[in-house]
């Protein structure tokens, strides 16, 4: 459900915003009257699983999130779907269109639920032509999006699909710090480029090795999480928005 800043908003609920705010980091890193600029134009919206953004808002919305996942696919003319990129607290989805006018070839579709706040694209490119933090902060965001879409392709090439699966399953569970994933073997086949099939079997391999279970539709279970993560390729979590949080980890460890 979508909320937004009005006038006679109470000061606790604006302060309340402007700190949740900053867990994207483009926002963080913006002064704090351009993120107070942009607040009071935007909606707080919480996004469910397998929700798709492209249905829920239109092609003038730019959407920052707070928390959760989303991944950018390409889809075929029969349905088939391939996730090159996903992007998370660290970045932004429609920047770029709104501010250059670049084309949008992706559908994003939310695979971990989360918040995230919604920008008219009219009112970003406005304050954007004042604010050279916010432009090169999401320029930044968007080369690593790109950054990740070739990575992709060199795991699908050189990978094996056991070593890629492992790799988002270890992803979500750094952010969820869940041993139980929610997703299903079609979602999790069309995040890793392979067909469902070929994903069960590698889930079958994986499971005979002790290190997951499908434990009922739309869910796996990380028997060993660290063996999984040992397991997977570093690939994804390099550039996207497991970063920050892998880094936390690493050092907790």
């Amino acid at each position: 459900m979508a909320q937004a800043l009005r006038n006679g908003t109470s000061t606790e609920q604006r302060a309340d915003w402007f700190g949740r705010s900053r867990a994207n980091q483009i926002l963080s890193q913006i002064p704090p009257d351009v993120l107070a600029e942009l607040l009071d134009n935007a909606a707080l919206v919480f996004l469910r699983r397998g929700d798709r953004l492209d249905r829920l808002f239109s092609r003038g919305s730019v959407i920052f999130p707070l928390s959760g996942v989303f991944g950018g696919v390409l889809e075929t003319e029969d349905g088939e779907c391939i996730q090159p990129v996903f992007v998370g607290s660290e970045g932004v989805i429609g920047g770029m269109r709104a501010l250059h006018g670049m084309p949008f070839f992706l559908s994003f579709k939310v695979r971990l639920p989360g918040e995230a706040l919604v920008v008219p694209a009219t009112v970003l490119r406005r304050i954007a032509s004042e604010a050279p933090a916010l432009r090169l902060s999401m320029a930044r965001a968007t080369d690593r999006s790109y950054r990740l879409a070739a990575q992709h392709a060199v795991c699908a090439r050189f990978h094996a699909l056991s070593i890629r699966c492992c790799a988002w399953l270890s992803l979500i569970h750094l952010q969820t710090e869940d041993d139980i994933i929610p997703i299903t073997h079609e979602e999790l086949a069309e995040v890793v480029g392979a067909t469902r099939p070929a994903v069960s079997a590698a889930l079958s391999l994986l499971t005979q090795e002790g290190l997951v279970h499908s434990i009922r539709r739309g869910a796996i279970r990380l028997i060993d999480p660290k063996r999984v993560a040992e397991y997977a390729c570093s690939c994804w979590t390099t550039s996207g928005p497991a970063t920050v949080e892998w880094e936390r980890h690493a050092v907790r460890q």
